[in-house]
């Protein structure tokens, strides 16, 4: 089975959750038996004028990386310049599937050429991009829309251009309905798009997986017995709006306590440049930021919090880093935002708050974390956890079953 697979990034550029499903899953299914992978990504990095194409080899996987600036003032939804490059490495690759995940600034039309090509195609909805202008419903506010089935008369007052909106839309919903599966991470995600027009059939929930914690007889020595005497918070969502950093800001430069780390993760170095914004925050604890990591040294942050913050201000897809930390038996502090609280056990192995622009409850969540030994703690449900190896046994089958039912045809 021949899978062309597609993702805005790809390693060694390493940035957002969806990266990193699209990664692991990826390395996985290319060592399964009869399996052979091919990746489609931008270069977000090496920005170079006019088409190019750089080709090389990543953990065993190919992967062919286009240019960014290949096609300047083309539409960020369709991207006919990138297309016309891709619909080259189709031909050659020649696949049985493709599967799409997150394609903003890549462009759908190449998907179109899949279609046309009659190569079943299975899209993973990480984010709400094939539906909403905004990407993640954030309004012109800046606050999330909670609207639970598009409405273009609420959408009017977000967008630039409401009827180039309803183009893009027309566009993209017809791509969505024409692939042979949809697959969301979580029951949440998937409600939200059948809700706004997406179709039910063969729209199926795929949760994401983790990768467990490195399980090595050095690492067990360290941590076994270690305690802190200050709390350690960790929060690795950056400067956006959506994530909620702002609360965070507002919460630590004025909490009662000093005994504690608040320690940020600078996402942006693993695309090779640095945050500024972090610079101006303040806290009556100590601040420390540090720099992004990846996959392979994940343990290393998460052995230096006690507390992931993700007090998101959008409803979320999924939430990976939550349930990273939760299989890492680190408690979790989330707002009550879709996908992200779904495995999460309120006072069990984790606090969940409202999904509000108010700091006071964030605030009261942090405080209840003080006075506790948290080198002892345990999540009684780590091991429901789903990981990416269960993951990607899911996705082999779906694609599998897509390749058999177009031979059928």
């Amino acid at each position: 089975m021949r899978v062309l697979i597609a993702n805005v990034y790809y390693p060694p550029i390493a940035f957002g959750g969806a990266t990193i499903v699209a990664e692991q899953t990826t390395t996985l299914l290319s060592k399964m038996p009869g399996v052979k992978c091919l990746v489609l990504c931008l270069d977000a990095v090496r920005l170079r004028a006019g088409a190019f194409l750089t080709r090389y080899v990543w953990n065993g996987v190919d992967v062919v990386a286009t240019s960014s600036s290949a096609v300047p003032g083309c539409l960020s939804y369709k991207r006919n310049g990138i297309a016309s490059l891709n619909r080259t490495i189709i031909d050659q690759f020649r696949p049985d599937v493709a599967l799409i995940h997150c394609i903003q600034d890549f462009g759908a039309q190449f998907v179109i050429d899949l279609f046309e090509s009659g190569i079943p195609v299975a899209i993973f909805f990480h984010d709400a991009w094939w539906i909403c202008e905004q990407q993640f419903m954030i309004n012109s506010s800046g606050a999330y829309c909670f609207q639970t089935a598009i409405d273009f008369n609420v959408c009017r007052y977000c967008v630039n251009d409401i009827h180039q909106t309803r183009t893009r839309d027309i566009y993209l919903r017809s791509i969505v309905n024409r692939a042979a599966a949809r697959l969301f991470p979580s029951t949440f995600f998937k409600d939200l798009h059948i809700n706004s027009g997406i179709v039910a059939e063969h729209s199926i929930v795929v949760k994401n997986g983790v990768l467990p914690p490195t399980n090595s007889p050095s690492r067990k020595a360290v941590l076994q017995g270690e305690s802190s005497s200050i709390v350690r918070f960790g929060f690795l969502g950056g400067l956006g709006p959506v994530k909620g950093a702002a609360l965070i800001e507002s919460v630590f430069k004025t909490l009662p306590r000093t005994d504690y780390e608040l320690v940020c993760v600078d996402n942006f170095t693993n695309l090779g440049r640095k945050t500024a914004g972090f610079s101006s925050w303040r806290c009556t604890g100590t601040l420390r930021i540090r720099a992004g990591f990846t996959q392979q040294t994940i343990d290393d942050f998460y052995d230096e919090i006690d507390i992931l913050l993700c007090p998101s201000q959008w409803k979320e897809s999924f939430g990976l880093a939550v349930r990273e930390a939760l299989i890492r038996h680190k408690w979790v502090i989330v707002t009550s935002a879709g996908g992200i609280a779904e495995d999460v056990i309120p006072g069990v192995n984790g606090t969940v708050i409202p999904l509000v622009p108010h700091p006071e409850y964030l605030r009261d969540a942090v405080l209840d974390c003080f006075d506790k030994d948290w080198s002892v703690y345990r999540n009684p449900h780590a091991r429901k956890v789903r990981t990416f190896v269960e993951q990607t046994e899911e996705l082999y089958c779906i694609l599998l079953d897509l390749t058999e039912r177009q031979a059928g045809r």
